[in-house]
């Protein structure tokens, strides 16, 4: 999540400058492989993905759903909201499955919490849309008036000021992550455990694109040493990658195959460098692993707090942020994926966290589906969400919002990305892709393209090179098929319809 105006003034101190169309890939295409910097599927394509986190953060650390026997006027995520994200080419959910709802007493699982994230799973694969399960968790516990943690793994007496995120100042939340990073009553392996739990409960999903770890690791006792440009290497070295190692050892003992996610510590957000494997490369016994990376600008400050598109240091603090996470991603082997941005209704701040991933290729999830009633959250009221209204799906949906988030942009590539753009302010709403194909990988190159509403229902696509068009005029999932093995661009543009007469 941002970090707000109330905890900015001793950060920017510290820091400085801190369907009727084929689906894409179906039930029988199960596994993704990193091949850093790509993610790639089973026939070899570079797959990309754009979507939304959905996390319930109180009890019963599910949303509540028709499939859970709510009714339909309070329903938060069900098959209508399925259709919405498939429909618009939104084929990511990372799903909030929180280590308090899987492991609420010690050494005892909850398989009937477990049986609704799998029900919101199996909904999202009948949608093709791709599932990463995700730890959440913002200041460990309701006690701290965060979430994420059990009751048994919380001793640290509350010493709560400031709300989110200042609580993680205090030496409460900072206590309660110094006994996860000292391994304090074996945290480590009951996380692990509970991990390993998951996997193997979780392994065959054929729409899983795998287990993200730990949601914006807080340094603890020494978060101080972390807020700089160059950020933290002994926490990194001596505790983080360690810990990140144990959860993948866990899994691997459970599921050799699936892409398992590790966060940097959360201050890599606004611009820390992310110091994770500068010693060794983080290890993985299948090498498949991504980072789940975040990107938010601390803007402004106590006194004078404004929106990240006022702030003159946004935009450098942003790039910065990016590029920290492509150089850790090279260092380590890694895929990334910005697992969360936005929290907001600002469209300048969206629009420039969007550029930034298509300029580094990654995927992403936008923060959040809906407010859900949100306790840790800065975008405050609903900025956060997509609707004006949760319970009112989808006619409030905020416009403005999905023109920038609803997105021509590549499924998956039949060869090796080089570029890819979409210009969302442009009247012929350019997109452009540029890839060197690869004549041995048959299905075709995919680009989703949201006809109707950035097209006004016709576009006009431009080929040069070893691919050809195969898909319907108009289609909002336009196809490439390979003719060689050279360099491809492909180019989308709205058909300017002729003036009246």
């Amino acid at each position: 999540m941002r970090f707000s105006a109330r905890v900015a003034a001793a950060l920017l101190v510290a820091v400085g400058v801190l369907a009727n169309a084929a689906p894409v890939w179906s039930q029988d295409s199960v596994r993704y492989r990193v091949d850093s910097p790509f993610i790639r599927d089973r026939h070899g394509r570079a797959v990309f993905f754009h979507g939304v986190n959905a996390v319930w953060k109180r009890p019963p650390y599910f949303p509540p759903s028709t499939l859970f026997g709510a009714p339909k006027s309070k329903s938060y995520f069900d098959a209508r909201d399925a259709r919405f994200l498939a429909r618009h080419g939104l084929n990511l959910v990372r799903l909030g499955n929180l280590f308090v709802g899987t492991e609420p007493k010690r050494d005892r699982f909850d398989d009937t919490y477990l049986d609704k994230t799998e029900s919101i799973t199996k909904m999202l694969a009948r949608r093709d849309i791709a599932v990463q399960i995700d730890f959440h968790q913002d200041m460990w516990h309701e006690r701290y008036e965060g979430e994420g943690f059990p009751d048994w793994a919380t001793t640290v007496p509350a010493t709560n000021c400031c709300g989110f995120p200042g609580n993680y100042l205090t030496p409460g939340v900072t206590g309660a992550f110094e006994r996860l990073w000292q391994n304090d009553d074996n945290l480590w392996q009951e996380y692990a455990d509970a991990w390993a739990y998951v996997a193997e409960r979780f392994r065959d999903e054929p729409n899983l694109i795998g287990y993200d770890f730990l949601n914006e690791p807080w340094p603890g006792a020494q978060y101080e040493s972390c807020m700089n440009p160059a950020g933290c290497p002994q926490f990194d070295t001596e505790y983080l990658q360690p810990f990140m190692e144990k959860m993948i050892a866990a899994v691997r003992t459970k599921d050799r195959d699936n892409i398992v996610w590790w966060d940097p510590h959360v201050i890599t957000n606004s611009g820390a460098k992310n110091n994770v494997g500068v010693v060794d490369p983080i290890a993985d016994p299948a090498d498949n692993q991504g980072i789940s990376f975040h990107i938010y600008c601390i803007a402004g400050s106590e006194s004078t707090p404004v929106r990240p598109s006022d702030d003159p240091s946004c935009p450098e603090t942003e790039k910065v942020a990016v590029a920290n996470q492509l150089e850790a991603a090279e260092r380590n082997r890694s895929t990334l994926m910005l697992t969360e941005f936005g929290a907001t209704d600002d469209d300048e701040e969206l629009r420039r966290a969007t550029r930034l991933a298509d300029k580094a290729m990654t995927s992403w999830a936008y923060w959040h589906y809906g407010t859900w009633k949100d306790p840790t959250t800065t975008g405050t009221g609903g900025a956060q969400s997509l609707w004006k209204d949760d319970l009112e799906r989808p006619r409030s949906l905020k416009q403005k919002k999905a023109d920038i988030l609803i997105r021509t942009y590549p499924h998956a590539v039949a060869g090796t990305p080089k570029s890819f753009r979409f210009h969302p302010r442009r009247r012929s709403r350019l997109f452009r892709l540029v890839y060197d194909a690869d004549a041995s990988i048959r299905p075709p190159t995919v680009v989703f393209v949201p006809v109707a509403r950035h097209y006004g229902g016709r576009y006009r696509v431009e080929v040069t090179g070893d691919a050809k068009v195969t898909s319907r005029a108009n289609a909002r999932f336009l196809k490439l098929r390979n003719t060689g093995g050279g360099n491809v661009t492909v180019t989308v543009r709205r058909v300017r319809r002729p003036a009246r007469s």
